[in-house]
């Protein structure tokens, strides 16, 4: 059973008796007070000795619940930070690791007019278009983005690099989503998509058809003015 699964499962289970509970605490320690005010009369000493010990016990569990739920509550908004942090983190070095990649399939492409120093690499992860001005989709076999998407026809060892880039930004998206953090739906629905997508990209395989879900992949997560990716993990 997923981590996902087991906390749907234990927030179902637990939370109608956690109400319930606390509920029961709180009866217990303002109904001796609300019988105390209305009907003194009725209330002798040794019914007061009773209401004590009831409002004590239930103002202790009103305590305690109120004590666990900011404490928990406080350690799940601390670890569901850490778990986002350490998925973006993976996704950089993924996304970098993928750049580089693509910059030296165009090379062995045809292209002579780019390289893989530090300045063109962290030009283009700047975003802003830029993928677009040293890669656009237009042009001969050896220019552009023809030249990255002609070495995808075969598993050369820059389709392999990609490939398992690809596999470990899947991976840290199975550990966003089974950590059971993502509150929205449509984040969640889009998560599982990006991991629908990334297996059927492994599954089609190197190929002038075959790769082309891996080159328009590539292109959505570079060419557009806003990453879909970082934006699925800043709303998860």
């Amino acid at each position: 059973m997923s981590v996902s699964c087991y906390n749907i499962q234990r927030s179902l289970i637990l939370f109608p008796w956690n109400y319930l509970l606390f509920s029961l605490f709180l009866a217990a320690t303002i109904s001796p007070i609300l019988c105390h005010v209305f009907s003194p009369t009725l209330v002798g000493e040794r019914e007061l000795q009773y209401f004590n010990i009831i409002s004590s016990i239930g103002s202790g569990g009103v305590t305690s619940f109120i004590f666990y739920f900011f404490v928990n509550r406080r350690l799940e908004r601390k670890w569901s930070s850490v778990v986002r942090d350490e998925v973006r983190n993976s996704y950089l070095d993924a996304k970098r690791n993928i750049v580089i990649a693509v910059i030296h399939a165009s090379i062995k492409g045809g292209r002579a007019d780019i390289s893989a120093d530090t300045d063109t690499i962290d030009f283009i992860l700047s975003g802003g278009g830029n993928f677009k001005e040293i890669f656009p989709w237009k042009g001969e076999a050896d220019e552009g983005f023809y030249a990255f998407q002609n070495q995808m026809s075969n598993q050369t060892p820059e389709y392999r690099e990609i490939i398992f880039n690809l596999k470990s930004i899947s991976r840290a998206f199975d550990r966003l989503i089974d950590s059971g953090y993502i509150g929205n739906h449509e984040v969640y629905k889009r998560a599982i998509s990006l991991n629908e997508i990334i297996f059927r990209i492994e599954s089609d395989g190197a190929g002038y058809d075959e790769s082309r879900g891996l080159c328009y992949f590539i292109w959505t997560m570079f060419a557009l003015e806003s990453d879909p990716i970082e934006e699925i993990i800043s709303k998860s």
